[in-house]
């Protein structure tokens, strides 16, 4: 619910900045944030009132790094490869991250070590703030494709992409 209370005013700023960017900003706050956040729970005798603050921070950083993430990944591909580009990346990387997550998580909290959940966080948020980074880097080298962003003529020089309608899309 938290990150319900970001999008509107990041819809915003995505018209004005790469999405790219807003992911790295989140993915930062998610490194930050989760080891503190997942300490404070585990040592608090205030249960609610904790829960209620670490998931209100994590979930402001967590929506902010995940918000524009997909606008991004279409981003990338032209109009007849879009679906494709984008169902195999994102499903690829939610299957292999996104799934393992929980029982990355049970496995830790079976050793009873409870700091270590927050720092797999951080680790994962670090992880996703250098490749979110890297993107960025490469956005604005001009070594990474903007498709649908209004971007295209700055990009278009570099790229020997064709971006051809597919065969039967005459209308």
């Amino acid at each position: 619910m938290a990150s319900w209370l970001v999008l509107p005013f990041l819809n915003d700023v995505c018209c004005r900045i790469d999405p790219i960017t807003i992911t790295l900003a989140g993915s930062i706050g998610v490194a930050l944030v989760s080891f503190p956040l997942f300490y404070l729970l585990s040592t608090s005798d205030n249960l609610r009132v904790m829960s209620v603050v670490v998931l209100g921070s994590y979930g402001v950083a967590a929506g902010i790094a995940s918000s524009h993430l997909s606008v991004f990944v279409a981003d990338l591909f032209p109009i007849n490869l879009r679906a494709l580009g984008f169902g195999m990346s994102f499903n690829v990387a939610m299957a292999f991250v996104g799934g393992s997550t929980p029982l990355v998580n049970a496995a830790i909290l079976e050793t009873e070590w409870t700091l270590g959940v927050g720092l797999y966080w951080s680790l994962m948020g670090g992880v996703t703030s250098l490749a979110a980074a890297w993107g960025v880097y490469c956005r604005r080298s001009g070594n990474l494709p903007s498709y649908l962003l209004g971007h295209r003529e700055e990009h278009a020089k570099s790229f020997k992409v064709a971006d051809e309608a597919c065969p039967g899309d005459e209308i």
